[in-house]
């Protein structure tokens, strides 16, 4: 059983407050100064007060332009998790690992991640979702997808407006840019990727494609679902279960299986497997490296 776990784990710092504590002083400093020593002097509480509000306005661009030349340290929860259940992580080298983890802290804080059923979102959850998408966009300068950053999280399978009848673990809507996972399907395919296929890497392909519509996919005909099953021993019903919709993209599963199965996939379909390679820009079984910036 996989045992969810608690939001929590890692307090980010925003940069903004200290700009706001620096302008607030300054004008605190001013408004004293005026009191005390020369009322003309409530002239310099202006330009802090002014700045205040603007950083207050501005706070989320302030802390994201900060945090793009300066993201802080993973640590706690999810820092554990990427050292103890990545084992892509794992394979990289000291300066690719840094730069993994600085994607995964971008795309945690990049995120709009909504929470349907918890009062705030599990930070496991999110690591999960971040450290999939870093991974297979390791290869790309262009790691985060601007136009999919709606996210939301329900801790069981889910109807939605688009399959308003069906129960089911996860679903991309692209009109709204908009995905939608059960958390505890993200866990189990996350943790044990063999068992159960990541609905993280199944739906980001589809992001994946939609958003770079300018790279040749793989050949369509070098692969189907006994292709599938071949590599991982999932079948398509077995799949169709696991998700709770009938239909299962055969593309995005075959993407999926390139990440967490990527041994078995190279020795069963070794061409495939380099078309795939190509795809992304990356190979998952070498240690990567992040694309030059």
């Amino acid at each position: 059983m996989i045992v969810p776990i608690p939001a929590g784990g890692m307090t980010t710092t925003m940069p903004s407050k200290y700009f706001l504590f620096f302008f607030g002083m300054w004008t605190i400093g001013a408004a004293a100064l005026a009191i005390f020593y020369e009322p003309s002097l409530y002239l310099w509480m202006l330009p802090g007060a002014v700045m205040v509000a603007v950083v207050y306005v501005l706070e989320p661009q302030i802390n994201w332009w900060y945090w793009q030349w300066s993201p802080p340290e993973l640590k706690g929860l999810p820092l554990r998790l990427l050292e103890t259940q990545s084992a892509y992580y794992q394979r990289l080298d000291k300066v690719a690992g840094r730069e993994f983890r600085r994607r995964v802290f971008l795309l945690m804080e990049g995120s709009n991640f909504m929470p349907q059923g918890f009062e705030e979102v599990p930070q496991d959850a999110r690591l999960i979702i971040a450290a999939s998408v870093a991974e297979m966009n390791m290869g790309q300068r262009d790691f985060m997808f601007p136009a999919f950053e709606n996210i939301v999280l329900y801790p069981h399978p889910f109807p939605s407006p688009q399959y308003p009848e069906t129960i089911h673990a996860s679903e991309t809507y692209i009109p709204d840019g908009v995905l939608i996972f059960c958390t505890e399907h993200l866990r189990r395919g996350f943790i044990q990727p063999r068992q159960y296929l990541s609905l993280v890497f199944y739906e980001y392909a589809k992001v994946f494609r939609h958003c770079r519509p300018e790279y040749p996919e793989p050949q369509a005909d070098l692969y189907n679902w006994e292709t599938v099953e071949d590599i991982s021993g999932f079948s398509r019903q077995a799949l169709q279960v696991w998700i709770g919709l009938e239909e299962v993209d055969l593309s995005a599963v075959v993407t999926t299986l390139f990440f967490t199965h990527a041994d078995r996939f190279l020795e069963k379909y070794p061409v495939l497997y380099q078309q795939w390679v190509q795809y992304f820009g990356q190979n998952p079984l070498l240690p990567p490296r992040a694309a030059d910036s």
